[in-house]
C-alpha cells in the first residue's frame, strides 16, 4: 500500500509523493496497481503526538487553516523546481535545500563563498523543447546533465528521463535575489515534465 499525492499518472504508469516515505517519489506500473482510492488527509498519523507544545500545535493549525487562501501560504502549483542540492563546487554532491512557498531558494539557504553551485532536478515523461522562466539571470550559468548551456533564455530540449540543472552562481552579482526556476513548454512543444520536490 503506498498513500501520496499523484503527481503524473498515465496508462502505463502512476507517480506518487509518497508520503509514508517522506515525500519519495514512487513510479508504480499500472498493471500492478488492484486499486486507487481517494485518502482525506495526507497529513502523516502520528504528528500531532510529536509536538512539544501546545504552542506547536496552534501554531501547526493555523498554518493548515491557511493553506490554499489567497496570502503567504497560498498553493503555487506552477512547475517549480523546489528540491535543490546546493555546494561550494561542482564536484561536491551538497546539501538538500528547499524553495520557499513562492518557489523562490533563498540566497541565504546557500553555503557561503562568492560561487556556488545550486542542483534541480527535472523528471521528463515526454521529451521535447522547454522554457525555463528564471526571475534573474545575472550571475547564473547552466548545465543539462553536465552539458553547458549558451541562453538561458532559448528553450531547452529535454530527453525522456531524470535531468540534472546545475546552476553556477555568482553570489556577488546576484544582490539579495534568491533563484526561482519554473519550466514551461516552448510554444508548440509536447513535452511533459515534472520538477521533482518533497524531502
Amino acid at each position: 500500500i503506498h498513500m501520496g499525492s499523484i503527481i503524473y499518472k498515465s496508462e502505463k504508469e502512476v507517480v506518487i509523493r509518497d508520503s509514508a516515505q517522506g515525500g519519495r517519489e514512487v513510479k508504480l506500473p499500472m498493471n500492478q496497481v488492484r486499486r486507487m482510492k481517494p485518502m482525506p488527509s495526507l497529513m502523516p498519523a502520528g504528528l500531532v503526538d510529536q509536538l512539544n507544545t501546545r504552542q506547536e500545535f496552534l501554531d501547526l493549525a493555523k498554518f493548515v487553516s491557511l493553506l490554499g487562501r489567497p496570502g503567504p501560504y497560498a498553493n503555487d502549483e506552477s512547475p517549480v523546481i523546489r528540491k535543490w542540492r546546493v555546494s561550494s563546487t561542482a564536484e561536491d554532491e551538497g546539501t538538500p535545500a528547499y524553495s520557499l512557498v513562492n518557489g523562490e531558494l533563498p540566497l541565504a539557504d546557500l553555503p557561503d563563498g562568492t560561487t556556488v553551485y545550486a542542483r534541480g532536478f527535472v523528471n521528463v515523461q515526454v521529451p521535447g523543447p522547454v522554457k525555463l522562466l528564471i526571475n534573474d539571470s545575472t550571475g547564473l550559468s547552466l548545465k543539462v546533465d553536465g552539458r553547458a548551456v549558451t541562453n538561458l533564455s532559448a528553450p531547452l530540449q529535454l530527453n525522456a528521463g531524470r535531468r540534472t540543472l546545475t546552476f553556477h552562481i555568482d553570489r556577488s552579482k546576484r544582490t539579495t535575489k534568491g533563484l526561482r526556476v519554473e519550466l514551461a513548454p516552448a510554444s508548440g512543444s509536447k513535452a511533459r515534465f515534472m520538477p521533482e520536490g518533497g524531502i
